[in-house]
């Protein structure tokens, strides 16, 4: 019987204070509230929690959508090496989100959480991914 490597836990993202908020040029955070960004983080949280949850899943206990999905995450990660080893979401990850899709002010959420060193960036094959940091 071989054994399964389990996907990593994915480590708890703080909120930001308002002095963080503050700290991001008046551009980045536009109209952004603490309450909004805070929700956000959230948001986030709970994206990557799907993510790896589904990668943490036997194969025999998914749906076929979420095999289609755990695909995916396989073959993004093997088609881009920079991604080897990182707990990351990419922007196909967030479509659905409320808060952090690809619109302006999800833009500008994900621009003050880079700022304030929540997440990283990386842009592989024209794909955003973000990771977490420390």
């Amino acid at each position: 019987v071989k054994a399964r490597k389990a996907a990593p836990a994915v480590p708890n993202m703080q909120y930001l204070t308002t002095d963080e908020l503050n700290s991001a040029p008046a551009y980045m955070r536009n109209r952004l509230t603490i309450d909004k960004v805070n929700s956000a983080v959230d948001e986030v949280q709970d994206i990557f929690g799907r993510k790896y949850e589904i990668l943490r899943m036997p194969h025999r206990q998914l749906s076929t959508e979420q095999k289609k999905l755990q695909a995916g995450y396989k073959q993004l990660e093997m088609d881009h090496p920079k991604l080897k080893g990182l707990l990351f979401i990419s922007e196909t990850d967030c479509k659905t989100a409320r808060l952090v899709k690809s619109d302006q002010t999800g833009k500008n959420i994900m621009s003050v959480l880079r700022h304030v060193q929540r997440l990283k960036e990386i842009s592989v094959g024209g794909l955003k991914c973000w990771f977490m940091v420390g």
